[in-house]
């Protein structure tokens, strides 16, 4: 994508995005709820046409051909499932809505399975499983086809702790097997855990896109260091930016403390910061 622009009516929904992703890389889409991330999502499948800019997917602009089609895929943030159908006869009817027949089929329906642990809830009507059941068997359907690139629009939305579990541990294996994977959230600690790089969009504008390290370092502000003063039985608390000078300076000084914590500033403080920024702007 390379500035991209996407309107509805006057409002601004995306405003000159632009991002590359690779093989063996997650990308994470981090924003509050109306940054556009759903929006960036529908543009890159092809459900969606954009108004201004350049996208490309495996070398083709969309609306892309039945060979592009199989290579991507899409887990979207509203489940893609019939209610009334048990697990196995969503997944063996949207395999073959894929284009998966027959022995191949049974083999990739058996493969995400028991990547999801499925394995004993087959059976189950899609309409009496659990939320976090649900979420993960969307995820299953999304991976049926094998496909290169890998799209989740908020997939943990609403699920229990071992459901989400499942969800990101799903997620590293498919950018060890190569995958390019967009992750869309709103949850910082998803972005922390599974990305190797973050786009962060606000009101249809990108603020910042990098590496989790990188926006840490340049916008997470400093690190608070914490300890007791054992000769004047106080609480100390500072702030500053070179944390290990600090603590050479007590070393140096044979300064006598207990009970020391360092806490280092972390995505949520660089995120938290970049969107002060750009509110105290407007």
């Amino acid at each position: 994508m390379e500035n991209v622009k996407k309107y509805y009516g006057k409002t601004v929904a995306l405003n000159g995005v632009s991002l590359t992703g690779r093989q063996g890389e997650v990308i994470g889409i981090l924003g509050q709820n109306g940054a556009g991330k759903s929006t960036l999502i529908s543009l890159i499948v092809g459900a969606n046409t954009l108004d201004s800019g350049h996208l490309q997917v495996f070398g083709t602009h969309p609306p892309y051909t039945a060979d592009v089609r199989i290579r991507l895929c899409l887990a979207p943030q509203r489940l893609a499932l019939y209610e009334k159908l048990s697990v196995m006869e969503n997944l063996v009817l949207l395999g073959a809505l894929y284009g998966l027949r027959g022995t191949y089929l049974h083999q990739r329906i058996d493969c995400v399975a028991q990547a999801m642990d499925l394995t004993s809830f087959l059976t189950r009507r899609v309409h009496d499983c659990s939320e976090g059941m649900k979420r993960r068997t969307n995820m299953a359907a999304t991976m049926l086809p094998d496909a290169d690139l890998v799209l989740f629009d908020e997939p943990t939305a609403g699920v229990d702790v071992q459901s989400r579990q499942k969800i990101l541990d799903m997620v590293v294996q498919l950018k060890e097997l190569g995958k390019c994977v967009i992750y869309t959230t709103h949850y910082i600690e998803e972005i922390e855990a599974i990305c190797d790089e973050v786009l962060i969009l606000h009101k249809g504008h990108v603020l910042a896109c990098a590496s989790p390290s990188e926006l840490v370092l340049a916008h997470g502000g400093p690190s608070c260091i914490s300890y007791c003063n054992c000769v004047s039985g106080k609480t100390v608390e500072h702030t500053t930016d070179q944390p290990i000078e600090y603590l050479q300076g007590l070393v140096d000084r044979r300064t006598e403390i207990a009970d020391l914590k360092i806490q280092p500033p972390k995505l949520s403080d660089a995120f938290v910061s970049l969107i002060k920024e750009i509110e105290s702007n407007v």
